[in-house]
């Protein structure tokens, strides 16, 4: 849906390093970089996202659902949250902000024609050039 990566970055995993992922990595144009596997920067970004992602799972406890729709369910809401530079993640990638259950609280009113168009003052002084 929306493409192959230029680059990708992964541990030594066997599933990363056997030879049917390196073919398909080779057609596909998509470069290979691994690191190492207790590499300090990278694993307190991934223990950091597995504990926020265990934290929400057992706040969904309640509610009757198969696991994968849960973590459907919160990756869709992390994805629409607004970040420190005011964006979410999705409205970087997409260039538009995405609807949420929030959105449908409040009524959309669609412009008129009349108020998209403001009307500008145009201030000429003698002697410019128009």
């Amino acid at each position: 849906m929306h493409g192959y990566p230029l680059f990708m970055v992964s541990d030594n995993a066997p599933i990363f390093t056997n030879e049917e992922f390196k073919y398909f990595c080779c057609t596909n144009g998509i470069k290979q970089k691994f690191l190492a596997p207790s590499h300090p920067a990278t694993n307190g970004l991934a223990k950091c996202n597995v504990e926020t992602l265990k934290d929400k799972l057992k706040l969904m406890t309640s509610e009757n659902l198969p696991i994968h729709l849960k973590v459907q369910r919160i990756l869709f809401r992390y994805r629409a949250t607004p970040l420190a530079n005011g964006k979410s993640l999705a409205e970087m990638y997409l260039n538009r902000k995405i609807r949420i259950k929030l959105d449908s609280m409040f009524p959309y009113y669609e412009m008129t024609s009349e108020q998209k168009i403001k009307p500008r003052t145009l201030i000429i002084k003698v002697g410019e050039r128009v």
